[in-house]
């Protein structure tokens, strides 16, 4: 067989395995020599599991109450480990996290529309303190999954910090 056709199987495989016909993966639990080595980590602790394929090991070591990111180059295998993560209640706060992203993002459109469109500080101001809380909120659900990510939020906030103490002095002068 060429490294083609071998490449192919492979790939026919994968698509077959991770769309639920082979469904082993799917209801086997963690081998013995997993469940050893989570004995050594602190509970809590932060796992990367490369290649999660159908999410196996990281939604049952997230059951045990691990922080477990799954990465698989397959979409198919992405997509039953979701499914799998769904069905057995995981959430490790990320649709929190992305939530309140989104929601600031929103805030923050609305800002330069009420502000500068409407030519309304105070509800500018009303919108950029919702903003800022918003935005604290954000970096605190981050923080509980990825430090660095909540750091990246700092300058943000700090911004939106500056430009809430000047919509306040424009408010206030007007």
């Amino acid at each position: 067989m060429n490294t083609e056709n071998y490449y192919k199987k492979i790939k026919a495989l994968n698509i077959v395995h991770y769309t639920g016909e082979t469904s082993y993966y799917e209801k086997a639990p963690l081998r013995s020599v997993e469940n050893a080595l989570l004995k050594t980590l602190k509970p809590g602790s932060r796992i990367l599991d490369l290649g999660c394929g159908s999410g196996r090991f990281s939604v049952g070591v997230a059951e045990q109450g691990f922080w477990v990111v799954g990465m698989d180059i397959t979409p198919a295998a992405i997509a039953a480990a979701k499914n799998k993560a769904l069905n057995a209640g995981v959430d490790n706060g990320v649709k929190i996290a992305l939530s309140l992203f989104a929601v600031q993002l929103i805030l923050n459109a609305a800002w330069s529309i009420i502000f500068f469109g409407l030519h309304s500080p105070a509800w500018g101001l009303v919108d950029i303190i919702a903003m800022w809380i918003v935005i604290v909120a954000t970096i605190i659900a981050f923080a509980k999954i990825s430090r660095p990510a909540a750091w990246l939020l700092a300058p943000y906030i700090f911004w939106v910090s500056f430009a809430l103490y000047l919509n306040y002095s424009i408010w206030r002068l007007n």
